[in-house]
């Protein structure tokens, strides 16, 4: 009799489960067609119920742990799929930023990128790092960006956002606040591990630099340094972006360390490289909720 009742209790909940209406309203499915696949339906019932009230991971009743049922139809039969839950679905993005994702001297943890403030200059921005995210996601030709403006108009937060997407996509990227870098830079010399930095930066299959210009240019650092990292990201067709304060002029002035003609040749060098490497964005106006890397 409890057999004959729990049989009619699911009946019921494959007539009222709006997944199932939407296979028979798509398929144009009859009552035979639901006969036929009934030993289906009752199973994915009895399994998608088990994550009802679910409050995380601990409480998983499924023997697929953190994976929840997914009917679906083939145009002949119904078969089950199981597929991440949202719980599960945080655990895995959580592990991709922990293996993908390495950042210097900043934490992209606080940025919660579903209240990012658009306005239409940032969200021209954002626009331009979706079609680079989706091409290069595709394999198809992409350049960087440069995105420049003033301090506050959400520079790194674009970055940040950029970063972390790719990232969970299982690419491989550095994040760094690049006055800090260059710090650890210059301490790496005297500890010996200067090349082991460097050769880092310059395979790294993704690599941010945010805030560039905000440090203390020197020739060694410019040339033996920054040159080094894009000449090769360049040569080998590696994906690099920056934020800056610094628009096209003041990018080449900062890049120059005196009015010698020879400082004057090795900085347009450097400014070539970036340009070859990244097309230039500009993004202004202030988020009204700051969160700073």
């Amino acid at each position: 009799m409890e057999e004959k009742i729990n049989r009619e209790k699911y009946v019921k909940q494959i007539q009222e489960d709006p997944n199932i209406k939407k296979i028979i309203t798509q398929y144009h499915l009859n009552q035979e067609d639901m006969d036929k696949g009934l030993h289906i339906l009752l199973a994915y019932t009895i399994y998608n119920e088990k994550c009802d009230g679910c409050k995380g991971l601990d409480d998983c009743k499924q023997v697929k742990h953190g994976y929840m049922p997914h009917l679906g139809y083939n145009g002949v039969s119904f078969d089950i799929d199981y597929l991440p839950c949202e719980y599960k679905e945080r655990l895995i993005h959580q592990k991709n930023l922990e293996n993908n994702l390495v950042c210097y001297s900043c934490n992209l943890n606080s940025f919660d990128f579903n209240h990012l403030y658009i306005n239409k200059n940032r969200k021209d921005v954002l626009e331009k790092i979706k079609t680079c995210l989706k091409n290069y996601k595709n394999n198809l030709p992409t350049k960087g960006i440069y995105i420049h403006g003033m301090y506050g108009c959400g520079k790194s937060y674009l970055l940040a956002y950029l970063a972390k997407d790719l990232a969970n996509s299982n690419h491989k990227v550095i994040f760094a606040y690049y006055p800090d870098l260059v710090r650890m830079i210059k301490g790496s010399i005297a500890g010996g591990n200067l090349e082991e930095i460097v050769e880092r930066l310059k395979e790294i299959e993704v690599l941010v630099l945010d805030d560039f210009g905000g440090e203390m240019l020197t020739g060694f650092i410019r040339d033996e340094v920054l040159g080094v990292i894009l000449q090769d990201r360049m040569s080998n067709g590696r994906l690099t972006f920056m934020s800056s304060n610094l628009d096209d002029k003041l990018l080449q002035e900062h890049l120059r360390e005196s009015t010698k003609d020879t400082d004057a040749l090795r900085a347009s060098r450097i400014y070539e490289r970036i340009r070859t490497l990244m097309a230039v964005s500009y993004t202004h106006l202030t988020l009204p909720t700051t969160s700073r890397v």
